[in-house]
């Protein structure tokens, strides 16, 4: 069997283990599976496969907090061929976070998870810090992009909420992060979240913000938008589908710092 046929094969695999509603340890096993397929024949993308594990390993073995993707990859990333339990470069295109950004710009990704989206906005700009408090996940986003050369951004392994910057960002990223199921953030934080984002952005500052699933229908949520008038001007507001950006429905806003 040659190696599309057992690519199509995986895929299918996983649709149906999807609609059998299998756990996501399944799922996550079965993406590895894609992921080897997906590496023959480049022996330095095999090698940073193992070394990339080996983080994913240790953090399972170590990190005593919820782990995404059930301790696979929960971010994919199509130049070094991880399948990830949420598409990256289609999320990155969905959003069209390219026309957010500037060539002289420094972003700051909040709860950047790997930082694979930290890699596709440092294309982009002058200078990106992606931030997560799990620090398997800091030196998995570190390693890849040692890999693909990309000298321009930061990796700081810290909660945000002892995150101390010394420079205002022209654009802040946070994609379903104000609250999470890790314990880094709580739900009764939101407004104040809001204020510390706010805080840290340039005059007229950029916030790119992405909701969980679960906030879509949520009237609370909608409130503590509509509430943040004070600090932001909304630029854009638009809903996309689970197939666009992985793992339900998602709102998407564009704000800009009053």
């Amino acid at each position: 069997m040659d190696i599309r046929s057992l690519l199509v094969r995986t895929h299918l695999y996983g649709l149906a283990l999807k609609a059998r509603g299998l756990q996501n340890v399944a799922l996550g096993k079965l993406l590895s599976m894609k992921d080897n397929i997906r590496t023959i024949g480049n022996p330095g993308l095999r090698a940073l496969h193992r070394r990339l594990r080996a983080h994913l390993a240790r953090q399972n073995r170590d990190w005593p907090h919820f782990k995404y993707a059930s301790g696979y990859f929960y971010q994919s990333l199509d130049a070094i061929r991880v399948s990830g339990f949420r598409p990256t470069d289609r999320r990155f295109a969905a959003y069209e976070l390219d026309r957010f950004l500037a060539l002289d710009d420094e972003v700051l990704d909040v709860g950047a998870n790997a930082g694979f989206l930290s890699l596709l906005m440092a294309r982009h700009v002058r200078r990106v810090d992606a931030v997560d408090w799990n620090p398997y996940q800091v030196a998995i986003g570190q390693e890849v992009a040692d890999y693909l050369g990309v000298s321009n951004i930061t990796f700081i392994a810290v909660e945000f909420q002892d995150l101390a910057p010394t420079k205002h960002y022209d654009v802040i990223a946070s994609f379903a992060n104000h609250t999470t199921v890790d314990g880094g953030m709580t739900e009764n934080r939101l407004r104040s979240y809001f204020e510390r984002l706010w805080g840290m952005l340039k005059d007229r500052g950029i916030l790119l913000f992405e909701s969980h699933p679960w906030d879509v229908r949520d009237p609370r949520f909608q409130h503590t938008i509509e509430g943040v008038a004070d600090l932001f001007a909304t630029i854009e507001t638009r809903r996309f589908a689970g197939g666009q950006t992985g793992r339900g429905q998602r709102l998407f806003y564009a704000f800009r710092k009053k």
